[in-house]
C-alpha cells in the first residue's frame, strides 16, 4: 500500500492505465518482503519500475520506497504508526481521522506523502469513513456540479487548504446523510466510466 500511494501521485491510476496494472501485478514486485530481502532497495524498485514501463517519476519514487523502508525498518516507525492505527479500528470519528492523516502526512515519517496519500494510505486499509483522498477528478467534479465554489486542486498539496476542502466536503455529505467515502466511491467509479458508482451511495448513509 505505501508503494501504491506514492505510484499514485501525480499520475493516472484508472484500471486501463499502467499505474493500476502494475500495482495488481501477481506477485506484486515490490512487495514488503521483497524489498527487504534486496541489498540495495533503491536500485532494484528502480529497475523494476523501468522495466514495467509506463510509470513517471522512477528515479524519485524508488528513493522515497528506500528511505521508508528505512524508517519503518531501522528508525522503530513500525510501532508508532501502529499505535495510531489500532487507534481507528473502534468507533471513529472525524477528528480522529484527521489526528492520524495528518501524522501519516509529515515528510520526516513517509517521504512522497501529502495530505491525499496520507488519506489513500488509510482508505486502502478500510479505516476511514470521513477523510478521503481528494485529487484533480473530486475537484472536477465539484466544480461541475457548482458545490464549495471556486477550488484549486493544485493549492491541496498544502495541508490547511486540504482541510478547507475536506470540511466543505464533509458538511455537504452530512446534509445528503452520507459518508464521505460513499461520494468517494461513487465519483471515482463514475470517473471510472462505471456509471452505476452512485447507486453504492444509498448502502452506506450515515
Amino acid at each position: 500500500m505505501l508503494v501504491g500511494c506514492l505510484l499514485t501521485t501525480q499520475q493516472k491510476s484508472g484500471r486501463q492505465g499502467n499505474v493500476h496494472k502494475f500495482i495488481h501485478t501477481k506477485p506484486f514486485p515490490l512487495a514488503y518482503k521483497t524489498c527487504l530481502s534486496k541489498r540495495n532497495v533503491e536500485r532494484y524498485s528502480r529497475k523494476t519500475l523501468s522495466d514495467f514501463g509506463g510509470i513517471r517519476f522512477t528515479n524519485k519514487i524508488p528513493s522515497q520506497i528506500a528511505r521508508n523502508l528505512t524508517h519503518l525498518e531501522e528508525e522503530g516507525l513500525w510501532t508508532d504508526i501502529l499505535a495510531k492505527l489500532k487507534t481507528l479500528l473502534k468507533e471513529t470519528t472525524r477528528d480522529l481521522e484527521r489526528e492520524v492523516a495528518d501524522y501519516i502526512d509529515d515528510d520526516k515519517r513517509y517521504h512522497g506523502f501529502g495530505p491525499k496519500q496520507s488519506r489513500n494510505f488509510l482508505q486502502w486499509l478500510g479505516l476511514t469513513r470521513y477523510e478521503i483522498p481528494i485529487d484533480s477528478k473530486v475537484v472536477k467534479w465539484l466544480k461541475e456540479f457548482g458545490v464549495l465554489g471556486a477550488l484549486s486542486a493544485d493549492a491541496l498539496s498544502d495541508k490547511d487548504y486540504y482541510h478547507f476542502v475536506s470540511d466543505g466536503i464533509q458538511e455537504l455529505c452530512r446534509a445528503s446523510n452520507i459518508y464521505p467515502c460513499a461520494l468517494d466511491a461513487a465519483i471515482f467509479f463514475n470517473g471510472d466510466g462505471k456509471k452505476t458508482g452512485y447507486k453504492m451511495m444509498s448502502s452506506l448513509e450515515l
